[in-house]
């Protein structure tokens, strides 16, 4: 059930949800920047880029 669209969720349930994404982001960000994993492991891929 999805947290973010549900108007009956409270604003605190809301919050904690946008914290928790915004954690993950950073730490897989600085895993990535860092060398200690890959773009593919965390299941990006980079677009080639036209000529």
């Amino acid at each position: 059930m999805p947290v973010l669209g549900d108007p009956g969720r409270s604003p605190a349930s809301r919050k904690k949800v946008i914290v928790a994404i915004a954690r993950q982001l950073a730490v897989d960000l600085w895993r990535l920047f860092t060398g200690q994993t890959t773009a593919d492991k965390l299941g990006l891929s980079y677009l080639p880029v036209a000529p």
